[in-house]
């Protein structure tokens, strides 16, 4: 996917980057993995909120996908055509796995994920063309009766993704991308007005600085509750994957020692 492309759009999901290490024809590896995107996630955007549907990859141009560290194309990490990164969706959104490459660049981002440094997941998007017909886009007008003060925007149909990354900024979509030009061409598109002044849901005092009100607050809670639940998932699989390797190496020192050979050394 071109970067200049002025259909292209990047968002950030606060979701937990667990790193997992074994071993792979003999050398030790190191993967990464975490969700890109979640399903249904309402975030503020500046003049229009915005969800993503779960039937947005349906069609959806998945068969190279780069996974890129700040998306940054000269600090690739994985390639899904290369075998090197896994891409997926589930009933929570847009998963991915990359095997992080025996390079400075993969050994920089593992070591800043592990300390915590590196916290967020990123995926860019290309939105079909609106001059060949939808643009892939659901609008939901502003309507005190539902309680909307924004216009809404549901992603129903991407036309292709172009990468995954974990992303030192920031911890919310807002702060990276208050307003994109392809939301508002959109919004013109399918409304016929031009898009509302941005203004967040509040404003931190004395700060120009945007953060969730009241009702993201709430959901924000329930991410981490998330969060927690998939970190706790994630530290089983890990230690489970550890036992399941011990046990193969006593395996094998009981079968060296049943036909006579001292293992001491060989593992």
């Amino acid at each position: 996917m071109r970067q200049e492309d002025k259909n292209h759009e990047a968002r950030i999901t606060a979701q937990p980057i667990a790193v997992t290490e074994g071993k792979e024809k003999g050398k030790l590896v190191y993967k990464i993995r975490g969700y890109a995107a979640l399903f249904g996630n309402e975030y503020d955007m500046g003049w229009y909120t915005e969800s993503l549907s779960p039937d947005a990859f349906k069609g959806a141009d998945m068969k190279d996908i780069r996974c890129l560290f700040n998306h940054d194309p000269s600090l690739i990490l994985g390639r899904t055509k290369a075998g090197t990164c896994m891409v997926g969706i589930d009933r929570n959104g847009l998963f991915f796995e990359c095997t992080l490459p025996d390079s400075p660049i993969g050994t920089n981002a593992r070591v800043a994920i592990e300390r915590g440094d590196i916290t967020q997941c990123s995926w860019s998007f290309m939105m079909p063309d609106p001059s060949k017909g939808s643009d892939g886009s659901i609008w939901i007008k502003q309507d005190a009766k539902n309680g909307r003060t924004k216009p809404h925007r549901i992603l129903a149909q991407v036309k292709a993704v172009g990468d995954v990354s974990p992303v030192t900024y920031p911890a919310n979509p807002e702060t990276m991308l208050s307003i994109s030009a392809s939301a508002e061409r959109s919004y013109k598109s399918a409304t016929g007005a031009m898009p509302p002044a941005a203004t967040f849901d509040q404003a931190a005092p004395g700060s120009s600085q945007p953060r969730w009100g009241p009702k993201f607050a709430r959901e924000l809670e329930l991410l981490k509750i998330e969060n927690d639940i998939l970190g706790e998932r994630l530290a089983y699989e890990k230690l489970a994957a550890e036992n399941e390797t011990q046990r193969k190496k006593r395996q094998a020192i009981d079968f060296c020692y049943s036909i006579g050979i001292n293992p001491k050394g060989k593992f």
